[in-house]
């Protein structure tokens, strides 16, 4: 199954991504390498982010950083809180 959402989108071939690679959509664990607390958060478009609700933005700093990142991978970004490390440990 293939998603195309206009013409700013990128055609995702869920098939061969699924469970692999952080995409939107995607239900995604993060481990914080400070403190080894591990959180989990959907990965949506902007108009769908709700931090209430564990979605955040592709456009996020930490959406930027994830997107099309798999299991095992390492990101940092920094916020105005501070610089963040985070490891991926799940994508489904």
């Amino acid at each position: 199954m293939a998603i195309f959402q206009g013409k700013y989108a990128k055609i995702i071939d869920s098939k061969h991504q699924h469970g692999k690679v952080v995409q939107l959509g995607s239900v995604v664990k993060l481990r914080d390498l400070s403190s080894n607390k591990e959180e989990e958060y959907t990965l949506v478009g902007s108009t769908e982010a709700d931090s209430l609700q564990r979605r955040i933005s592709n456009d996020s700093p930490i959406g930027k950083v994830i997107l099309e990142k798999k299991v095992g991978d390492e990101v940092s970004y920094k916020a105005p809180g501070g610089k963040f490390h985070y490891k991926i440990v799940g994508v489904k």
